[in-house]
């Protein structure tokens, strides 16, 4: 009995990687291959199930002896098509793509040229070839299986496709059309005229589907035997993202999202994939046994599907929401990750980009030896001013928006770029010149083939801080024009999978006696940003004290989000706060500065877990902490209902006291209605350079927004501790 599909294209960047993924892994035998002078294609079987891999050789198609372009081999070859190419138009120049795709879905038909009458598209004729696979493909010597004998795959049981919202009808009526495909009901559930539709908290899609055997009138096979089903994807109007977003942005339009591999043996089959090391997202066990795999390529595009039929021959709400959750749910993580993503050199600096969620750090490196070359008429003050990013962090009041001055390059580290994105660049530096900030780089506009920004660089009134206005608007970059996206993702050690760190919660700004005012007044001022009580405790003009024996820190804070009617952005998530403390022994950095940030995760226990086993070294709260003597939390905690031992093990703080109280609408987004349980978790590592200077806190919130004076307490005791016991070494 015939298969209805004859085989699905995998178009890769390197052909060795995934034969080795499917052969080792998945059992498939390699069976055929095919060299052409630009190009080189494998193919792989499982029973009926055929995976075709293309790679383009990229020597050959950049040879510049040749007169033969890419679009005039392509023209030539039977069986090529670059999954770049969105049109049916080769008189353009092509290029080689840079990503990976399943792109090609080739049927069996019984009368080829029958289909192409209706279709006015060619396809693939058999009755008369013997062949393995097909004409001018080698069938492979000696068929190589993979180690794992209980894999089972018979053939495709489904493709699914992702596409635009709005398109579902349209690419049903257009197989209807073409081929004469029939539709066919997902679930009993399903409408007629809107398809099968999930419509949860986090998931919104709407699911329609057509099957291949029903189209025999019109050349396509009449053998039902192992029928395909051809599933649409499209998300709902006015829902969150998911994993068909994810698709769309990352795959840069519609395609196949994932193909469903049959199992008749769902246990022994899946089993033997995990020994193999196939990672699956993992759904709860459901009825007709389904398990998703993780995406296999770079961008988080197309993954397989393992399923198994008991006589079911739909998809049930349940499966697909859990599924289609978990998807979700893996990839959101996915991008926590932490990645190098973009890097840039100059003639005397590097930096690179990385990132987790949306968490951006920018890494910048003065080159020594290229900044000191005295062989070169351009000073670094000459340099600094015609680069668009850079500025040097060793300049402060005093000379920071005049690169007259004979700049040298910084002799230590430190954080002191926060860069904003805003709606309207110039209306932001109008509003800040008027008030009587200090613009060190006038707005500009920077290009590159992914599109342009607009960014400013302003002085901050404290100290060696500096923030970049962009403009974002038209650009699709991963960062920022002239920055080269890495190629593969690069990833931390396998230790932090449970490391989750999503956006920036805070940044505290470490300052004189006496300037707390002032700054607050300035932020005000010059960028509309208002303020925003710490603590229910905070006295309006004095700010939040905490006056102890041996603490005595003001601290007042403002939030970035309320700002939108100066340019800056008007959506709100992930708003970043800003905290000014004062009266901190900080005198090793020269003057004030960036003391910490703030990192946001949404699982402080398994985050701490897996950054300690990485090496991360945290200060440690005073060991009362968790009991009832001096500022103890036990109660709170007990009282919140959180694991003593647990916190206890990884040193986390919890507060329950964080929040200004009030009118918590005000405060902007995130808050929790219930205000009996809201608190969050702390921690703080030791200072990153050598100057002690500059750390890093995790924190978790759940509903709180604000800074308990506790967790304070404890934390900034903790923190002089450390630099007093280092200081007592040092000695």
């Amino acid at each position: 009995m015939a298969n209805s599909v004859h085989h699905i294209e995998f178009g890769v960047l390197d052909c060795e990687l995934f034969r080795r993924y499917f052969v080792e892994k998945y059992a498939f035998s390699v069976v055929s291959e095919r060299y052409c002078d630009f190009a080189k294609q494998l193919v792989l079987k499982s029973e009926k199930a055929c995976i075709l891999l293309t790679q383009f050789l990229v020597d050959p198609v950049k040879d510049t002896h040749s007169d033969v372009t890419l679009s005039q081999k392509c023209i030539s070859d039977p069986y090529i098509v670059p999954w770049n190419k969105l049109s049916g138009d080769f008189t353009h120049d092509l290029s080689i793509p840079d990503f990976s795709s399943v792109h090609n879905v080739a049927l069996k038909v019984k009368d080829v040229q029958l289909c192409v009458n209706r279709l006015l598209k060619s396809g693939g004729q058999l009755d008369n070839y013997t062949g393995e696979f097909l004409p001018h493909f080698t069938d492979a010597v000696g068929v190589k299986n993979g180690p794992a004998t209980n894999v089972h795959f018979s053939n495709f049981d489904h493709v699914t496709f992702a596409c635009t919202q709005g398109s579902s009808q349209e690419i049903l009526q257009w197989y209807e059309r073409c081929f004469g495909m029939k539709r066919f009901r997902i679930n009993r559930e399903e409408d007629e005229d809107n398809g099968f539709i999930i419509d949860a908290e986090d998931i919104g899609l709407r699911m329609k589907a057509f099957e291949y055997w029903k189209c025999a009138e019109v050349g396509l096979m009449d053998n039902v035997s192992d029928s395909i089903k051809f599933v649409i994807a499209e998300c709902l109007y006015n829902q969150g993202p998911n994993q068909v977003d994810t698709f769309l942005n990352e795959h840069g339009g519609p395609g196949i999202q994932h193909v469903a591999l049959y199992t008749n043996k769902m246990v022994d089959t899946v089993a033997a994939l995990q020994k193999n090391g196939v990672e699956f997202v993992e759904p709860p066990y459901t009825y007709y046994t389904e398990k998703f795999t993780k995406p296999l390529f770079n961008r988080n595009t197309f993954f397989l599907e393992i399923i198994q039929r008991v006589g079911a021959n739909g998809f049930g709400i349940g499966n697909i929401t859990a599924l289609w959750r978990s998807v979700q749910a893996y990839l959101s993580d996915n991008k926590k990750q932490k990645s190098i993503v973009s890097e840039r050199y100059c003639d005397f600096a590097k930096q690179l980009v990385l990132k987790s969620g949306k968490a951006c750090i920018l890494l910048t490196q003065f080159l020594v030896d290229l900044v000191k070359d005295t062989h070169s008429d351009v000073t670094l003050s000459q340099k600094c001013i015609s680069d668009p990013y850079i500025v040097p962090w060793n300049i402060f009041s005093e000379h920071v928006g005049d690169f007259t001055h004979d700049l040298s390059i910084p002799d230590f580290s430190s954080v002191h770029n926060v860069a904003l994105k805003v709606k309207d660049v110039q209306l932001c530096v109008n509003r800040l010149v008027k008030s009587g900030g200090e613009v060190i780089k006038p707005m500009t506009t920077v290009k590159d083939g992914k599109g342009e920004i607009k960014i400013a660089i302003v002085k901050s009134c404290i100290g060696n801080v500096i923030h970049p206005l962009i403009q974002l608007d038209n650009y699709t970059g991963e960062f920022l024009p002239h920055f080269t996206d890495t190629v593969g993702v690069k990833n931390g050690p396998a230790s932090t999978c449970d490391v989750h760190i999503s956006h920036f919660d805070h940044v505290t700004f470490a300052c004189t006696q006496g300037s707390s005012q002032e700054i607050l007044q300035w932020y005000e001022r010059c960028f509309g940003m208002n303020r925003f009580l710490i603590n229910r405790e905070e006295d309006e003009d004095s700010g939040f004290v905490i006056d102890t024996e041996d603490i005595g820190l003001r601290l007042k804070a403002f939030e970035y989000w309320k700002c939108a009617e100066v340019g800056l952005m008007d959506n709100v998530s992930g708003s970043i706060k800003f905290v000014i403390a004062e009266a901190l022994a900080n005198q090793e950095h020269g003057g004030p500065g960036i003391q910490h940030v703030g990192l946001y995760t949404n699982n402080m226990v398994a985050t701490i877990a897996g950054l300690q086993r990485t090496g991360v070294e945290f200060v440690e709260p005073p060991y009362t902490y968790y009991t009832e003597i001096l500022v103890g939390k036990l109660k709170d905690i007990n009282d919140i209902g959180l694991e003593v031992d647990v916190l206890k093990l990884h040193g986390i703080l919890v507060d329950a006291e964080a929040d200004p109280g009030g009118d918590f609408d005000s405060q902007g987004p995130g808050i929790v209605e219930d205000a009996s349980n809201r608190y969050l978790m702390q921690k703080f590592t030791k200072p990153l350079f050598n100057r002690n200077t500059f750390f890093l806190e995790i924190i978790q919130r759940v509903g709180a927004k604000g800074f308990g004076s506790g967790n304070i307490t404890a934390l900034w005791r903790s923190v002089q501790a450390y630099l007093s016991e280092k200081e007592n070494q040092q000695s």
